[in-house]
């Protein structure tokens, strides 16, 4: 069930960066709703972009924190550069 919460994901991101917050934030949404069902934490990417773009920074630095360690236990790369990369923003 990771394909799921990944595409929402993914799909949120391109929205972000397409400067659609608004629908991005949409699929951050689902994507957040889908991830609890199944208890997914590791395809939270957009999440940590939306939250560091809309000017959240606490909850982006905790998102990205939270997210870090948990790529560098499962020894996710991508998922390491992928946190990381909102800081940016943040």
């Amino acid at each position: 069930m990771r394909a799921v919460p990944f595409t929402l994901s993914t799909r949120g991101g391109v929205q972000l960066f397409a400067g659609r917050l608004a629908l991005a934030s949409s699929f951050v949404e689902q994507v957040q709703a889908v991830a609890d069902v199944n208890d997914n934490r590791t395809v939270r990417y957009a999440v940590l972009a939306v939250a560091a773009v809309r000017g959240r920074e606490k909850d982006a630095r905790q998102l990205i924190t939270s997210a870090t360690r948990d790529f560098a236990a499962s020894g996710e790369g991508m998922g390491l550069g992928l946190a990381r990369r909102p800081l940016r923003f943040a």
